[in-house]
């Protein structure tokens, strides 16, 4: 199904750009200067941040370049620079009392509303050409102690009769995570995992699909094994599926240093 894998697809980028692992919150800490990822079959790959001061500039890859601009100590705008394809996307996140409420893309907007203490609801629309919000899919962000522990998603367009829900989950251990010494980073609720305080050395994606009161279920883990150095912060990590889908491990090692 076109959603499906349209879901599955961000995920796995999610996946493999993972970078979260964390010790109490602070930005006084190192910051990543380079990244190095090694894919299963050898190909290495480096990405170089920029910063001023402890305010993240960009994010600089062999086919995609990153750039934020903050205001006061909120990141508002990033831009995606796709190298190859001469395209940009830009994001733009808008916030109420410190925490992020939308972040708006050309032709799509997510809403987040901050339910109870630690779960957070979003909802994701797509803009038509008339102005029309479209919903596309809802779901709820669920932390505990700093991490984001749960992700539910709902999709709201599917076809008549059908109820697709995902659910993410992650498990962590309690290093440090160079991403929190960034100002705001944290604030950034489409990152996913990458915002919580703790490395993620579990992650579980499992899709249940019901029809005509018949429902099928499919699940997919995902381990991540790390090095620290004497600091306690990340040098290397190696990713892989547990349950390896279509004969792919998702093998990747990451190599971090810093500035």
């Amino acid at each position: 199904m076109k959603k499906s894998k349209y879901i599955y697809s961000l995920f796995v980028v999610f996946l493999l750009t993972l970078v979260s692992c964390s010790g109490e919150k602070s930005n006084s800490g190192k910051l990543v200067q380079r990244l190095v990822e090694t894919t299963e079959d050898g190909q290495k790959s480096s990405s170089t941040f920029s910063y001023d001061d402890k305010k993240i500039v960009s994010i600089d890859g062999v086919d995609i370049k990153t750039s934020y601009s903050y205001t006061d100590e909120l990141i508002t705008k990033k831009v995606v620079f796709d190298k190859k394809k001469q395209l940009s996307i830009t994001t733009d996140y808008l916030y109420q009392n410190g925490n992020l409420v939308s972040t708006k893309e050309a032709n799509s907007v997510v809403k987040y509303t901050y339910a109870a203490d630690h779960v957070v609801e979003y909802q994701k629309f797509t803009i038509a050409a008339d102005g029309k919000e479209i919903k596309e899919f809802h779901g709820k962000l669920v932390f505990k102690n700093g991490n984001l522990v749960e992700e539910e998603r709902v999709l709201d367009n599917s076809e008549a009769g059908v109820v697709e829900k995902y659910t993410y989950t992650f498990e962590y251990d309690d290093k440090i995570n160079p991403m929190q010494s960034i100002v705001g980073y944290d604030k950034l609720l489409d990152r996913g995992a990458a915002v919580s305080k703790n490395n993620s050395i579990i992650a579980t994606r499992s899709m249940m699909r019901t029809q005509n009161n018949q429902s099928t279920s499919s699940a997919n883990f995902y381990s991540y094994a790390y090095k620290y150095d004497e600091e306690g912060y990340p040098i290397e990590n190696v990713s892989e599926a547990i349950m390896p889908a279509n004969g792919k491990s998702g093998y990747l090692k990451t190599e971090f240093f810093y500035m």
